[in-house]
């Protein structure tokens, strides 16, 4: 479901600020799974792979509050 194949931090930061804008509801969420990536990376992980989990994970929780939203 992943809307564009992102690698790095520097792709993904400006990405999960359109999230940010589009949802404030999920503004810390959204930020604590970026330091959690930068955390990651920092200690060695590989940035592609920490992005794509970040992505990854920031979209299923804009899924999530959809999906919540229309029950």
């Amino acid at each position: 479901w992943q809307e564009e194949n992102m690698t790095t931090i520097e792709q993904l930061k400006p990405w999960a600020q359109e999230k940010i804008n589009a949802f404030p509801v999920l503004q810390e969420d959204i930020e604590d799974l970026i330091t959690l990536a930068l955390d990651e990376i920092d200690q060695g992980e590989s940035q592609s792979n920490e992005v794509y989990l970040a992505q990854d994970s920031i979209e299923q929780l804009i899924y999530d509050y959809i999906a919540e939203k229309d029950i």
